[in-house]
């Protein structure tokens, strides 16, 4: 592709809400050091000033952990644009600092602290202090906002860092790999200016997805001195397709729609993209219990693919997983059908990640062959002794940065936790090892994925007539027989709650 000096790229990826958007910023102090911008008392994502809890982030992602900017032209400068995630998280007017506006920072006097943490503090002719974590030794670093090459036709070599070392603190064109990981320090402008967006630019004018599918749709805006650089990304109807603050789209349900971008500066310059929306194959299996189960995985379109993986708690599928730092108090210990859940968020609100105990529904009233082959795919298959149904659930282990464990055996997500009170949440997974099915305990940081439910449609007393001579057999959740051989008379002595009524070849669910 074609080095464009003058622009700036930015990403309109796919996905639903976003854990990502405009976060509460009063945490977040900026520090007045006496130049152009104020600094952030913290890394982005930390918690504490003095800690080294952050979030890793490529050059040019929003998201922490992905590199979904891939090999594009950003332009040489991507400060305060959908690209920063300084902007992306924190909102207009944070951002990126520049590789000028670290050069003024290293002017300032460092010195090496071991209080209240290892690390390099950095003070201002004003008495202002910043404190810099170290994370080796006593070095550390952060991006710049600055491509470190702007001539060449790969433009994903590298860019600058500030880095803060035990000589003092620097600017260093050294060629950092913009595909590996590193900290962000956020700078505040102390007045944004008054140069407006004129143009904007898409790449793609419409795309057609399948459910649960992304695609990447490019934009440039003109001139790279602009003031404000955010597009306020909207759909017309998120039923269809949703889209979040940084541009990134979710095809959610069969249908048409259209995404709007539109400059937050004042100029009002808008560009839209047409999203047309396919439907995914037949997703419910019914295993005659109270709740439907995936015929495959969020993610997939078929029972034998891994589909996405997804931390815990989080709703962007990721490839590289840390485990730690994460989050802290989550509002919930258990996310189905909420925000937090990735199946609600891909597959819509009626499909959410399972609880505990319908993971325990379903080995109570299956058979379980495992490990079993499914087209060359090594898995588990569960049959339903209820009116046998079956589903596969493909042996997807779990990943931790980026490596794959127990990839010979299925590992998936429940929607409850233990706890969500530390930096490291533990959850409860889904484990089938040689037919044996546990709950272990798991980082919640990890990668997993997700076997969606929805709630099964159920039959009144009533509807259940005695057209038929044939008598009814009723049975509770966990597969124990309650009635044999009753008549509909029989139905309305049971307590309050969801059964499975059978009724000669006909198996339905029924609500007291």
């Amino acid at each position: 592709m074609k080095r464009m000096i003058l622009s700036t790229v930015f990403l309109c990826g796919l996905a639903a809400a976003s854990s990502y958007a405009q976060e509460d910023t009063s945490h977040v102090k900026a520090i007045d050091m006496g130049l152009s911008v104020d600094w952030a008392d913290r890394y982005l994502t930390s918690d504490l000033s003095n800690a080294l809890d952050w979030s890793t982030f490529f050059w040019g992602s929003p998201i922490a952990n992905i590199d979904i900017a891939e090999n594009r032209d950003m332009g040489s400068n991507i400060c305060g644009t959908n690209y920063d995630p300084a902007t992306a998280r924190l909102g207009i007017g944070w951002r990126l600092p520049t590789a000028e506006e670290c050069r003024e920072l290293a002017e300032l006097p460092v010195k090496l602290v071991t209080t209240p943490a290892n690390g390099q503090l950095v003070t201002a002719e004003n008495g202002n202090e910043l404190f810099f974590k170290a994370y080796s030794g006593f070095n550390c670093s952060a991006w710049t906002g600055n491509a470190n090459n702007s001539t060449m036709s790969y433009p994903r070599l590298g860019a600058d860092v500030l880095k803060i070392t035990t000589s003092g603190s620097s600017v260093v064109r050294e060629g950092r790999s913009s595909s590996k990981g590193n900290a962000v320090r956020p700078v505040k402008v102390k007045q944004i200016g008054d140069i407006k967006v004129e143009t904007v630019t898409l790449s793609d004018s419409e795309v057609t997805l399948m459910e649960g599918k992304n695609t990447i749709v490019w934009s440039t805006t003109l001139p790279e001195t602009a003031s404000n650089r955010w597009l306020d990304w909207t759909s017309d109807n998120s039923e269809i397709a949703t889209v979040d603050k940084v541009g990134r789209i979710m095809a959610i349900s069969e249908g048409t729609t259209v995404v709007r971008a539109v400059t937050t500066d004042g100029s009002n310059i808008e560009q839209t993209v047409t999203v047309n929306v396919t439907g995914l194959p037949k997703k419910d299996v019914d295993m005659g219990l109270s709740v439907e189960w995936g015929a495959y995985n969020v993610g997939a379109t078929a029972n034998t693919e891994l589909g996405e993986y997804f931390s815990w708690g989080q709703i962007e599928s990721k490839t590289v997983f840390p485990g730690y730092p994460y989050f802290t108090n989550l509002p919930t210990t258990n996310i189905s059908g909420t925000e937090y859940d990735a199946a609600t968020a891909i597959w819509g609100k009626e499909w959410r990640t399972p609880t505990r105990q319908e993971w325990e529904e379903l080995v109570n009233n299956s058979t379980i062959e495992s490990p079993y082959t499914l087209e060359g795919v090594t898995g588990a298959l569960f049959t339903s002794k209820i009116n046998g149904n079956s589903i596969f659930l493909p042996a997807t282990g779990y990943i931790t940065y980026s490596y794959t464990n127990d990839s010979d055996i299925p590992v998936y997500m429940t929607s409850e936790a233990k706890s969500t009170v530390n930096r490291q949440t533990d959850f409860y997974a889904f484990r089938v090892d040689k037919g044996e099915t546990t709950f272990p305990e798991y980082a919640g940081g990890n990668g997993y994925t997700v076997r969606a439910v929805r709630t099964a449609s159920t039959s009144a007393i009533d509807e259940i007539t005695a057209e038929s001579e044939a008598a009814i057999d009723v049975y509770n959740l966990a597969g124990q027989r309650l009635i044999s051989g009753g008549s509909q008379a029989s139905l309305r002595n049971l307590a309050p709650g969801i059964y499975i009524v059978r009724q000669g070849r006909k198996v339905m669910k029924l609500r007291i």
